[in-house]
């Protein structure tokens, strides 16, 4: 999901991607 979105919407879509397995 490599969108143009700000960073809170960003963080929101990873929390959303990845509930239990963060990315970092």
């Amino acid at each position: 999901m490599e969108k143009v979105l700000p960073t809170e919407e960003q963080s929101n879509v990873k929390l959303v991607i990845y509930p239990d397995n963060p990315p970092e």
